[in-house]
């Protein structure tokens, strides 16, 4: 008896589970038709939590911060959306750069560059610049005494442009 009753809890669980993953892909299409930006970026968050390869998701998500002008958070969007929207990919860690978040877009560049070698050349004004700015806050690190900060920010460097010249 005790079996049956194990399996039918499981059972609901299941039924739960997609039911509610169903609910937020649901709310995640209607936030995007409503032009809910912020709506969109906590459904897709969601949707992400029950299925993690949900294309639409990564896409949405990395579109809606772009549209809100968010700086938090794009990073992570950006690179998870890298093979899905690679175009959207490049832009986020445009802004990024723009914010003067170098190592968030040095996250982003680094898959993007790995993806195809035309998102490598598209990119490579944009990483040649984050990597510079990369090598500089790790000598700014390195003279306050900061010798982990440093070699992180150089390693980092080295991953977005493995032969800069600096």
């Amino acid at each position: 008896m005790s079996d049956g009753v194990v399996g039918a809890a499981v059972a609901a669980e299941k039924i739960d589970f997609f039911q509610a993953a169903h609910a937020a892909e649901l709310r995640l299409k209607e936030s995007w038709k409503a032009r809910d930006m912020i709506g969109v970026v906590a459904a897709a968050e969601d949707v992400l939590s029950y299925s993690s390869a949900s294309e639409a998701a990564h896409r949405l998500r990395l579109k809606a911060l772009l549209k809100l002008g968010e700086t938090a958070g794009l990073a992570k969007a950006a690179r998870s959306a890298v093979p899905f929207d690679p175009e959207a990919a490049r832009t986020g860690a445009r802004k990024l750069a723009a914010a003067h978040d170098w190592e968030g877009a040095a996250t982003v560049l680094v898959p993007l560059a790995a993806s195809s070698e035309t998102a490598m050349a598209e990119t490579n004004d944009l990483r040649q610049r984050v990597a510079s700015w990369l090598q500089s806050l790790g000598t700014q690190a390195a003279k306050a005494g900061d010798d982990a900060q440093a070699y992180r920010l150089w390693r980092l460097g080295l991953e977005v442009v493995p032969d800069h010249a600096e």
